[in-house]
């Protein structure tokens, strides 16, 4: 026998936009485009992401009503800054401004000398990644000595050759 379905309507979920800026430690504006991350804080889970305009000045549009953690990944000419974790409640679709968001400063530095077969490596791409976040989070290229510097914030790291 069949069943007649009666069609619902399907309400809208109430999002918010939320924006914010972007600053280097100690608060000098950014001069590349950075990566701002949307999480959710129930379970980790990706929900969005954009990138700042060059000047650190960010948009997520269409955030539901929810607990999150804003993560903003220095760009990789932002060698100063290091991954940072911002706390983030949205309570209804009422716009959010942030204001100025500060990149935590990088505490250790990892550097080396890639060598093949013994002789310095110029131009290798070195890639820092994250154990923390599992994510490759930095990167140089070596210079004509074959050596490379990278700033970093704590935690343990790996680094790989390209």
């Amino acid at each position: 026998m069949r069943q007649r379905v009666t069609p619902q309507a399907i309400t809208p979920q109430a999002v918010a936009i939320v924006t914010g800026t972007v600053k280097l430690p100690g608060g000098a504006t950014v001069s590349e485009p950075q990566q701002v991350w949307l999480m959710s804080a129930l379970d980790g889970a990706f929900v969005d992401f954009t990138f700042t305009d060059s000047a650190g000045v960010f948009t997520l549009s269409d955030v539901a009503p929810g607990d999150y953690y804003l993560v903003i990944i220095p760009g990789n000419a932002t060698n100063a800054g290091a991954v940072t974790y911002y706390p983030l409640t949205v309570p209804d679709s009422n716009p959010i401004s942030l204001g100025d968001l500060s990149l935590l400063g990088a505490t250790k530095i990892i550097q080396g000398t890639v060598k093949r077969g013994g002789v310095p490596l110029p131009s290798a791409t070195v890639l820092a990644f994250s154990q923390d976040t599992w994510q490759y989070l930095r990167y140089a290229t070596t210079d004509g000595a074959g050596t490379f510097s990278l700033q970093v914030a704590g935690g343990y790291w790996t680094v790989e050759v390209l």
